[in-house]
Protein backbone atom coordinates (compact mmCIF):
# COMPACT_ATOMS: atom_id res chain seq x y z
CA UNK A 1 0.00 0.00 0.00
CA UNK A 2 1.24 3.57 -0.81
CA UNK A 3 0.80 6.15 1.66
CA UNK A 4 1.88 9.63 -0.84
CA UNK A 5 -0.29 10.93 -3.65
CA UNK A 6 0.49 12.21 -6.35
CA UNK A 7 0.88 16.29 -6.50
CA UNK A 8 -2.46 18.17 -6.21
CA UNK A 9 -1.52 19.67 -9.31
CA UNK A 10 -1.81 16.40 -11.31
CA UNK A 11 -5.32 15.11 -12.27
CA UNK A 12 -4.58 11.60 -12.29
CA UNK A 13 -3.49 9.17 -9.11
CA UNK A 14 -2.85 6.02 -11.11
CA UNK A 15 -2.56 4.18 -14.81
CA UNK A 16 -3.23 1.37 -16.27
CA UNK A 17 -0.04 1.28 -18.35
CA UNK A 18 -0.46 -2.31 -20.68
CA UNK A 19 0.27 -4.49 -22.20
CA UNK A 20 -2.25 -4.39 -24.98
CA UNK A 21 -4.40 -7.70 -24.90
CA UNK A 22 -3.34 -8.48 -21.97
CA UNK A 23 -6.61 -7.72 -20.10
CA UNK A 24 -6.73 -4.10 -19.74
CA UNK A 25 -10.38 -3.48 -20.67
CA UNK A 26 -11.48 -6.64 -18.38
CA UNK A 27 -9.34 -4.48 -15.48
CA UNK A 28 -10.72 -0.65 -16.72
CA UNK A 29 -14.33 -2.15 -16.04
CA UNK A 30 -13.62 -3.92 -13.32
CA UNK A 31 -12.30 -0.34 -11.62
CA UNK A 32 -14.57 1.62 -13.27
CA UNK A 33 -17.55 -0.10 -11.15
CA UNK A 34 -15.88 1.15 -8.07
CA UNK A 35 -16.95 3.61 -6.31
CA UNK A 36 -14.00 4.55 -4.86
CA UNK A 37 -12.36 5.06 -8.42
CA UNK A 38 -13.14 7.24 -11.50
CA UNK A 39 -11.85 6.19 -14.92
CA UNK A 40 -12.11 8.80 -17.47
CA UNK A 41 -13.43 8.22 -21.05
CA UNK A 42 -12.39 7.26 -23.36
CA UNK A 43 -10.31 4.07 -21.51
CA UNK A 44 -7.13 4.99 -23.40
CA UNK A 45 -6.76 9.06 -23.85
CA UNK A 46 -2.88 8.36 -24.51
CA UNK A 47 -1.99 11.50 -23.17
CA UNK A 48 1.68 11.17 -22.29
CA UNK A 49 2.31 9.53 -25.90
CA UNK A 50 -0.30 10.95 -28.93
CA UNK A 51 -1.86 13.46 -26.93
CA UNK A 52 0.64 15.58 -25.10
CA UNK A 53 0.86 18.40 -26.94
CA UNK A 54 -3.14 19.30 -26.56
CA UNK A 55 -1.83 20.37 -22.87
CA UNK A 56 -2.44 19.87 -18.97
CA UNK A 57 -6.19 21.50 -19.21
CA UNK A 58 -7.52 18.97 -21.81
CA UNK A 59 -6.15 16.11 -20.06
CA UNK A 60 -7.64 17.36 -16.39
CA UNK A 61 -10.36 18.02 -18.14
CA UNK A 62 -11.20 14.09 -19.11
CA UNK A 63 -11.40 14.22 -14.83
CA UNK A 64 -13.72 17.08 -14.23
CA UNK A 65 -16.61 14.70 -13.50
CA UNK A 66 -14.33 13.24 -10.19
CA UNK A 67 -16.28 13.77 -7.13
CA UNK A 68 -15.00 13.88 -3.51
CA UNK A 69 -12.54 11.67 -2.85
CA UNK A 70 -12.23 9.04 -5.53
CA UNK A 71 -9.35 8.26 -7.25
CA UNK A 72 -8.51 9.13 -11.09
CA UNK A 73 -7.33 6.39 -13.44
CA UNK A 74 -6.61 5.50 -16.75
CA UNK A 75 -5.30 2.68 -18.80
CA UNK A 76 -3.37 3.60 -21.85
CA UNK A 77 -1.84 0.56 -23.55
CA UNK A 78 0.34 2.72 -25.48
CA UNK A 79 2.22 3.99 -22.47
CA UNK A 80 3.99 0.87 -22.92
CA UNK A 81 5.00 0.88 -26.32
CA UNK A 82 8.85 2.01 -25.84
CA UNK A 83 10.17 1.03 -28.65
CA UNK A 84 7.87 4.12 -30.92
CA UNK A 85 6.80 6.16 -27.52
CA UNK A 86 10.44 6.48 -25.27
CA UNK A 87 9.29 9.26 -23.54
CA UNK A 88 5.88 8.66 -21.86
CA UNK A 89 7.44 7.90 -18.37
CA UNK A 90 9.34 10.93 -18.56
CA UNK A 91 6.30 12.87 -19.30
CA UNK A 92 4.73 10.98 -16.21
CA UNK A 93 7.05 11.23 -13.97
CA UNK A 94 7.24 15.26 -14.78
CA UNK A 95 3.44 15.59 -14.26
CA UNK A 96 2.72 13.38 -11.45
CA UNK A 97 5.77 11.28 -9.73
CA UNK A 98 3.73 9.64 -6.99
CA UNK A 99 1.78 7.81 -9.45
CA UNK A 100 0.99 4.71 -8.95
CA UNK A 101 1.50 2.19 -11.79
CA UNK A 102 -0.39 -1.10 -12.95
CA UNK A 103 0.89 -3.31 -15.59
CA UNK A 104 -1.08 -6.62 -17.17
CA UNK A 105 1.06 -9.02 -17.91
CA UNK A 106 0.00 -12.29 -20.30
CA UNK A 107 2.20 -15.00 -21.51
CA UNK A 108 4.30 -13.40 -24.36
CA UNK A 109 3.36 -15.58 -27.14
CA UNK A 110 -0.02 -15.55 -26.66
CA UNK A 111 -0.41 -12.01 -26.23
CA UNK A 112 1.48 -11.99 -29.32
CA UNK A 113 -1.27 -14.29 -30.90
CA UNK A 114 -4.02 -12.31 -29.49
CA UNK A 115 -2.07 -8.98 -30.93
CA UNK A 116 -2.16 -10.99 -34.05
CA UNK A 117 -6.18 -11.58 -34.31
CA UNK A 118 -6.72 -8.15 -33.40
CA UNK A 119 -4.50 -6.49 -36.24
CA UNK A 120 -6.57 -8.84 -38.85
CA UNK A 121 -9.90 -8.56 -37.35
CA UNK A 122 -10.16 -4.72 -37.15
CA UNK A 123 -8.69 -4.66 -40.35
CA UNK A 124 -4.82 -2.62 -39.62
CA UNK A 125 -3.36 -5.67 -41.36
CA UNK A 126 -3.86 -8.69 -43.23
CA UNK A 127 -1.47 -11.70 -44.05
CA UNK A 128 -0.16 -14.45 -42.63
CA UNK A 129 1.87 -14.18 -39.76
CA UNK A 130 5.33 -13.97 -40.82
CA UNK A 131 4.44 -10.91 -42.66
CA UNK A 132 2.28 -9.08 -40.21
CA UNK A 133 4.98 -9.22 -37.56
CA UNK A 134 7.54 -7.67 -40.00
CA UNK A 135 5.15 -4.94 -40.53
CA UNK A 136 4.24 -5.03 -36.80
CA UNK A 137 7.03 -5.98 -34.99
CA UNK A 138 6.42 -3.42 -32.01
CA UNK A 139 3.23 -4.60 -31.72
CA UNK A 140 3.50 -8.42 -31.74
CA UNK A 141 6.79 -8.44 -30.72
CA UNK A 142 7.85 -5.37 -29.05
CA UNK A 143 4.95 -4.87 -26.35
CA UNK A 144 5.72 -8.64 -25.36
CA UNK A 145 8.91 -8.18 -23.57
CA UNK A 146 7.63 -6.79 -20.71
CA UNK A 147 11.38 -5.80 -19.08
CA UNK A 148 12.30 -3.84 -22.20
CA UNK A 149 8.65 -2.06 -21.35
CA UNK A 150 9.28 -1.48 -18.22
CA UNK A 151 12.79 -0.36 -17.88
CA UNK A 152 11.99 3.83 -18.28
CA UNK A 153 9.13 3.55 -16.13
CA UNK A 154 11.49 1.85 -13.26
CA UNK A 155 14.16 4.44 -14.01
CA UNK A 156 11.74 7.49 -13.37
CA UNK A 157 9.72 5.34 -10.31
CA UNK A 158 10.26 3.59 -7.62
CA UNK A 159 9.68 -0.10 -8.16
CA UNK A 160 6.47 0.30 -5.00
CA UNK A 161 4.88 2.56 -7.11
CA UNK A 162 4.51 -0.43 -10.05
CA UNK A 163 1.97 -3.83 -9.18
CA UNK A 164 2.44 -6.12 -11.96
CA UNK A 165 -0.70 -8.01 -12.53
CA UNK A 166 -1.19 -11.79 -14.39
CA UNK A 167 -3.84 -11.83 -17.22
CA UNK A 168 -4.65 -15.45 -16.50
CA UNK A 169 -5.11 -15.05 -12.66
CA UNK A 170 -7.16 -12.50 -13.68
CA UNK A 171 -9.39 -14.56 -15.68
CA UNK A 172 -9.60 -17.10 -13.01
CA UNK A 173 -9.52 -15.27 -9.81
CA UNK A 174 -11.21 -11.74 -10.70
CA UNK A 175 -11.54 -10.97 -6.74
CA UNK A 176 -8.02 -12.14 -5.52
CA UNK A 177 -6.52 -9.46 -8.09
CA UNK A 178 -8.72 -6.83 -7.26
CA UNK A 179 -8.22 -6.95 -3.56
CA UNK A 180 -4.35 -6.84 -4.90
CA UNK A 181 -5.03 -3.59 -6.75
CA UNK A 182 -7.06 -1.91 -3.92
CA UNK A 183 -4.38 -2.58 -1.65
CA UNK A 184 -1.90 -1.08 -4.00
CA UNK A 185 -4.21 2.24 -4.15
CA UNK A 186 -4.70 2.26 -1.05
CA UNK A 187 -8.81 1.75 -1.14
CA UNK A 188 -11.30 -0.49 0.25
CA UNK A 189 -11.76 -4.31 -0.99
CA UNK A 190 -14.96 -4.33 -2.44
CA UNK A 191 -16.30 -8.07 -3.82
CA UNK A 192 -17.18 -8.64 -6.96
CA UNK A 193 -20.26 -10.83 -8.56
CA UNK A 194 -19.43 -11.14 -11.88
CA UNK A 195 -16.57 -11.82 -14.63
CA UNK A 196 -15.80 -9.48 -17.60
CA UNK A 197 -13.93 -10.65 -20.54
CA UNK A 198 -14.22 -7.50 -22.88
CA UNK A 199 -12.68 -7.25 -25.48
CA UNK A 200 -10.44 -10.03 -25.56
CA UNK A 201 -11.14 -12.71 -28.49
CA UNK A 202 -8.12 -15.50 -27.41
CA UNK A 203 -10.93 -16.24 -24.38
CA UNK A 204 -13.23 -17.55 -27.11
CA UNK A 205 -13.19 -21.51 -27.08
CA UNK A 206 -10.28 -23.01 -28.64
CA UNK A 207 -10.28 -25.61 -31.72
CA UNK A 208 -8.03 -28.82 -30.22
CA UNK A 209 -7.69 -29.92 -33.65
CA UNK A 210 -5.76 -26.81 -35.71
CA UNK A 211 -3.65 -27.18 -32.30
CA UNK A 212 -2.80 -30.89 -33.13
CA UNK A 213 -1.99 -29.54 -36.88
CA UNK A 214 0.46 -26.84 -35.70
CA UNK A 215 1.93 -29.23 -33.56
CA UNK A 216 2.66 -31.77 -36.41
CA UNK A 217 3.56 -28.39 -38.82
CA UNK A 218 5.98 -27.74 -36.41
CA UNK A 219 7.96 -30.36 -34.71
CA UNK A 220 10.80 -28.62 -33.59
CA UNK A 221 8.76 -26.52 -31.23
CA UNK A 222 6.92 -29.40 -30.00
CA UNK A 223 9.02 -29.92 -26.77
CA UNK A 224 8.74 -25.85 -26.27
CA UNK A 225 4.77 -26.62 -26.38
CA UNK A 226 4.59 -29.34 -24.07
CA UNK A 227 6.30 -27.00 -21.20
CA UNK A 228 3.11 -25.79 -20.74
CA UNK A 229 0.77 -27.87 -22.86
CA UNK A 230 -2.77 -26.78 -22.45
CA UNK A 231 -3.03 -23.00 -22.92
CA UNK A 232 0.31 -22.72 -25.39
CA UNK A 233 -1.54 -25.70 -27.86
CA UNK A 234 -4.65 -23.33 -27.43
CA UNK A 235 -2.81 -20.12 -28.44
CA UNK A 236 -1.48 -22.41 -31.81
CA UNK A 237 -4.77 -23.36 -32.24
CA UNK A 238 -6.36 -20.21 -32.08
CA UNK A 239 -3.70 -19.07 -35.02
CA UNK A 240 -5.46 -21.60 -37.57
CA UNK A 241 -8.51 -20.45 -36.42
CA UNK A 242 -10.76 -17.88 -38.29
CA UNK A 243 -12.26 -15.22 -37.38
CA UNK A 244 -15.23 -13.25 -38.65
CA UNK A 245 -14.32 -12.94 -42.41
CA UNK A 246 -10.51 -13.45 -41.69
CA UNK A 247 -8.43 -16.08 -41.44
CA UNK A 248 -4.98 -15.90 -39.26
CA UNK A 249 -2.54 -18.27 -41.22
CA UNK A 250 0.38 -19.46 -38.82
CA UNK A 251 3.64 -19.78 -40.93
CA UNK A 252 6.43 -19.20 -39.22
CA UNK A 253 9.30 -21.89 -39.34
CA UNK A 254 10.63 -23.60 -36.53
CA UNK A 255 13.68 -21.72 -36.03
CA UNK A 256 11.85 -18.62 -35.64
CA UNK A 257 9.35 -20.24 -33.26
CA UNK A 258 12.06 -20.66 -31.28
CA UNK A 259 13.96 -17.59 -31.67
CA UNK A 260 11.17 -15.93 -30.22
CA UNK A 261 11.16 -18.10 -27.28
CA UNK A 262 14.51 -17.38 -26.48
CA UNK A 263 13.82 -13.74 -26.70
CA UNK A 264 10.88 -14.06 -24.64
CA UNK A 265 12.66 -16.29 -22.20
CA UNK A 266 15.45 -13.46 -22.07
CA UNK A 267 13.43 -10.54 -21.03
CA UNK A 268 11.24 -12.19 -18.88
CA UNK A 269 14.65 -12.96 -16.31
CA UNK A 270 15.04 -9.84 -16.16
CA UNK A 271 11.85 -9.37 -14.23
CA UNK A 272 12.67 -11.43 -10.81
CA UNK A 273 9.47 -10.91 -9.37
CA UNK A 274 7.91 -13.76 -11.97
CA UNK A 275 9.59 -16.24 -9.76
CA UNK A 276 7.30 -16.91 -7.48
CA UNK A 277 5.47 -20.02 -5.65
CA UNK A 278 1.71 -18.21 -6.04
CA UNK A 279 -0.23 -19.30 -8.78
CA UNK A 280 0.06 -16.11 -10.78
CA UNK A 281 2.80 -15.84 -13.69
CA UNK A 282 2.47 -20.07 -13.73
CA UNK A 283 2.95 -19.37 -17.88
CA UNK A 284 6.76 -17.69 -16.81
CA UNK A 285 7.66 -21.46 -16.33
CA UNK A 286 7.35 -22.50 -20.21
CA UNK A 287 10.63 -19.76 -20.67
Amino acid sequence: MIDDRPAKTSPVDFLVIGAMKAGTTTLWNYLAEDEHIFMCQPKEPEFFTLNWDRGQEWYAGLFRNRTGSRLAGEASTSYTRVHRYPFAASRAATLAPNLRLIYMLRDPFERLVSTYRHVLLTGRDSGPLSAVLDRNWDLLVGQSLYAVQLAPWLARFPRRQLLLLDFDELVRSPQDVLNRVADHLGIPRRSISETHHDNDSSTRPAMAGWATKALDRFPAFRPVIQRGPARLRRSIGRLARRGGDVEATFDLSDAALLALHREFAEDLARIPELRTDRSEFSWHERY
